[in-house]
């Protein structure tokens, strides 16, 4: 031992460098040891909420991914999430059924003055037509056809619920406890529509976590089958009329082979044929009044103020103005325009890249914004969207999409030519997986905590359940990374050798299909790919704008006329008058097929062409023209008379307010009725004194109507003016003025609680018909106060009664209707003509002898059941056509409205 220990020789540096790096080690394990502590503890939670996460059901898994997905299906996604803007979606009352000898719930000013026009949303929101929400509509266990014109919030709607459904928000009711499947019919492969779930399946699979996408066909199954699924079919109505039958086929199939499910179908006003096979009640979106409209640009400024600045491509913005001025500007220049318009005009103005006023100024500065730095993007665009509306087809196979733009390519001067399209594609096959691929995969993983986090800050009840999941769904991605590099294609051959193989072969060099400019498009969220690999634009209003661009020669124009009517080809034709289209052939039509049908839907429909008219066309004078002759035909129901009047205001052209004073002044009260619409819809100063003197008309539909549209003003003269009215009118004019007061808010809203406290017990009980219709806390409290308190029994009994009225709001919530042999009322009609009443075609024969023969009430109480079952109505049209041409008043409105309904639902109602 002594001999090798002599033997061993030290270096003295080297030991030195030894025992001092040894020293320095535990010198920093001492100094790191409380952290190394703090990691393997962080460590160690994570593999344990990784094995718990394991352990999470696949249902909460899926709400989180369903709350994330639905929650972007809004145009202003990339900028703020879909909960931050939210304005909650309402829907438009419908009117309530009228059932002889039942009571009916009280009606609101806006039920009498305002015509039902579920095809434009915007005159119920500036009036503040009744409303309810989604969950009240489906509360009796009814599914619904939500409708409404493109840009009016139908998407956004159902989104919303299905994201409240995702939450178990308690707003959603019942349906919290659902769970939501969104799929839209531009990703269905309806080949198979026999087999609902894999159709379901296909569309979310590649949407969904990794670890939902294992379990998924599963939870679709056993979810239909627990009868707790809410279907939701979205784009129905962007399909022409000749594909809509399978996607109704689909749904049937799933409500036959799973019935219990609720379901939400979207479509158009014009097609509401699918009411019939699927047992849907139509709702149409509520459009966005003053409160509405002024509420989203608030949250738009604080929003915008407080993510934006900070975003590095932020930095070359404009500076803002103060968002209180801007919104001011935006809230004036806004008061016709839907959600869709809105939005677009506030990040116009906030980008600091306004256009313009108009909606097509706002459809522009988006197009340009979104394709800043795409070369050729807007003949792309156009080309595609022609295309798309003149065949038909508004979803693209892919090689279809990209053969419409290949002529729109463009690539750097070495890269100038490619193969043959045969070669080219087999130089860039569509899915390739490159190095790069692979980095931008690690990044979006890396991403997924911190980006989920701020979600759940938002959604507190969700935090521990999504921890869990992404902690799962991390690990899971992550160790499918390990296998990628086994999935990575053979190296392509170079471009230049592949061109020179070409050459030699003699083969022509051609530019690609569409393949740059495709995926461009899609990221710059100008297009959307669907599932099944087909491509469509994200809205259809732009692809009825850009379409415009190439439709305007003659026969582009007659093969578009020719066309059935779908979304696609009414928004192409509302938009060519910008690009001076010549419309006086297919106006001359419309005009003529007018003068014999007796909804003159035609005319409705091309007096929207007037929105978006460039310059000043010859055709344009002669067809308002035309439209003002329409106005005053006192032979007209109103409610079609006021489709034309608010088309013709909402074209912002010169001479309106002239139309409308004259409208103000005629001796017709049908005229005077809707010129006070009119001018509570332009709101212009000029018309104020004219609308106050038709405050006290003996006529209730003009005076509530000048009521109405004097609350739409919100100036001082005019709530001075309806103040006056409370005071000073007899008692119909008084209630109306109450009810007026009570749509403004800041000034209107204190004027009633003074009007509580008066001595003129006039004032008092006209007051109580304004505070119910205010539907907040303190005017409860003021109407029990009335109802206990007040000294005179008048205005007691009217406390007393508006409260159990407004409990009879819910009729207007629809239910399955029983068999017709077993309605208490036709029975009754049948023992008054000394029949009895039998199931069957006997009952439905009955019916129709009562619209014929009864009185007003039968005959309105018959024209309800009709709407509901417009497959039966197809021997009454012509009693129905009858009654609206050669009566007045409130059968005629209702008959319209019958006949409206039943064409919308495909019953050709005759001319």
């Amino acid at each position: 031992m002594a001999e090798f220990l002599a033997g061993i020789e030290i270096d003295f540096i080297s030991f030195a460098i030894g025992f001092a790096a040894g020293a320095m080690f535990w010198w920093l394990f001492l100094r790191l040891r409380p952290s190394l502590s703090k990691v393997w503890a962080k460590v160690a939670e994570r593999f344990t909420r990784v094995r718990r996460g394991l352990g999470t059901p696949v249902d909460k898994r899926y709400r989180v991914d369903a709350y994330k997905l639905y929650g972007a299906n809004h145009l202003a996604e990339p900028l703020f999430s879909m909960q931050e803007v939210a304005v909650p979606p309402r829907l438009i009352a419908p009117p309530p059924p009228l059932i002889p000898g039942e009571a009916l719930p009280p009606e609101a000013i806006t039920d009498i003055a305002v015509p039902y026009m579920p095809d434009l949303p915007e005159v119920g929101g500036q009036f503040k037509a009744k409303t309810i929400t989604i969950p009240e509509a489906m509360s009796k266990g009814g599914n619904l056809l939500l409708f409404g014109p493109p840009g009016s919030g139908r998407t956004f709607a159902a989104c919303h619920l299905a994201c409240q459904v995702a939450l178990k928000d308690p707003e959603a009711g019942p349906l919290s406890e659902m769970i939501p499947f969104y799929v839209h019919v531009g990703g269905l492969d309806l080949g198979k529509p026999d087999q609902p779930v894999d159709l379901i399946y296909n569309y979310l699979a590649n949407k969904v976590s990794i670890m939902v996408e294992a379990s998924l066909k599963d939870l679709v199954r056993n979810t239909l089958t627990a009868r707790n699924a809410l279907v939701i079919v979205d784009g129905l109505d962007e399909l022409p009329p000749s594909e809509r039958p399978p996607v109704i086929e689909f749904v049937k199939t799933l409500q036959d082979k799973y019935p219990g499910n609720r379901y939400i179908l979207i479509s158009s006003p014009d097609d509401l044929s699918a009411q019939t096979p699927l047992k849907l009640f139509p709702f149409a979106v509520a459009g966005w009044g003053a409160e509405e409209k002024g509420d989203f640009l608030r949250r738009w400024g604080e929003l915008w103020q407080e993510h934006i600045p900070g975003q590095g491509w932020a930095k070359r913005l404009p500076e803002i103005f103060d968002p209180i001025v801007l919104n001011a500007w935006l809230y004036q220049d806004s008061h016709f325009s839907s959600p869709f318009d809105v939005t677009l005009k506030a990040w116009a103005a906030y980008a600091g890249d306004s256009r313009g006023r108009s909606e097509t100024a706002a459809i522009e500065a988006y197009l340009a914004r979104m394709s800043a730095g795409i070369v050729n993007a807007r003949p792309a665009m156009e080309n595609l969207a022609a295309q798309s509306i003149m065949n038909a087809t508004p979803f693209l196979q892919r090689r279809t999409a990209a053969g419409y733009i290949k002529s729109f390519e463009q690539f750097p001067d070495d890269e100038e030519a490619l193969a043959a399209e045969i070669g080219a594609e087999e130089v860039l096959p569509e899915e390739t997986l490159t190095d790069e691929d692979l980095d931008t995969l690690i990044e979006e993983v890396s991403a997924m905590p911190s980006a989920t986090a701020a979600s759940v800050d938002r959604d507190p009840n969700l935090e521990s359940d999504l921890d869990a999941d992404l902690d799962a769904d991390l690990d899971a991605m992550l160790d499918e990374l390990d296998d990628l590099d086994e999935l990575e294609p053979e190296e392509e051959p170079e471009l230049e050798s592949t061109l020179e193989a070409a050459a030699e072969s003699g083969q022509s060099t051609v530019r690609p299909s569409g393949r740059t400019l495709l995926p461009q498009l899609t990221d710059a969220r100008l297009l959307v790919e669907y599932p099944n690999g087909r491509f469509g634009f994200i809205h259809p209003i732009f692809a009825g704008f850009l379409a415009g661009a190439n439709l305007t020669t003659t026969e582009a124009l007659r093969t578009l006329h020719e066309q059935p009517n779908w979304t696609g080809k009414l928004l192409a034709q509302r938009f060519l008058p910008f690009y001076q289209a010549d419309m006086a052939p297919f106006l001359a039509q419309a005009i003529q097929q007018a003068k014999s049908s007796p909804l003159q839907l035609q005319l409705v429909e091309a007096s929207t062409w007037l929105r978006h008219v460039s310059g000043n066309p010859a055709w344009r004078t002669g067809f308002m023209r035309s439209l003002a002759a329409s106005l005053q035909d006192d032979g007209l129901p109103i409610g079609l008379r006021a489709r034309l009047l608010t088309n013709l205001v909402f074209s912002g052209v010169a001479g309106i307010s002239k139309l409308l004073k004259q409208m103000l002044r005629s001796p017709l009260h049908s005229v005077r009725w809707l010129g006070a619409l009119g001018a509570g819809l332009i709101r212009d100063p000029d018309l104020l004194e004219d609308l106050t003197l038709l405050l006290y008309e003996s006529s209730v539909f003009v005076s509530q109507a000048a009521c109405l549209a004097l609350a739409t003003y919100g100036d001082q003269r005019a709530l001075e003016a309806l103040t006056r009215a409370l005071l000073e009118g007899d008692d119909n004019v008084r209630r109306a003025a109450a009810e007026a007061l009570a749509m403004h808010p800041e000034e209107g809203h204190p004027v009633l609680k003074d009007g509580a406290t008066v001595e003129d017990v006039a004032v008092r009980r006209a007051v109580v018909f304004g505070l119910a219709r205010v539907k907040e806390d303190w005017a409860e409290k003021i109407l029990l106060e009335l109802q206990t308190g007040d000294e005179q029994w008048v205005v007691r009994n009217a406390a007393i009664q508006i409260i159990e009225d407004m409990k009879l709001d819910a009729i207007s919530i629809p239910t399955q209707m029983p068999p017709l042999h077993e309605s208490a009322w036709l029975a009754r009609y049948a023992s008054e003509k000394g029949m009895g009443l039998s199931p069957g075609q006997a009952s439905w024969d009955l019916l129709a002898q009562a619209l014929k023969t009864g009185v007003e009430e039968t005959q309105m109480a018959a024209m309800y059941i009709y709407r509901l079952k417009p497959e039966e109505s197809y021997t009454v049209i012509e009693p129905l056509v009858e009654l609206m041409r050669d009566r007045d008043g409130e059968i005629r409105e209702a008959a319209y409205t019958t006949l409206w309904h039943l064409q919308a639902n495909k019953v050709a109602v005759a001319g």
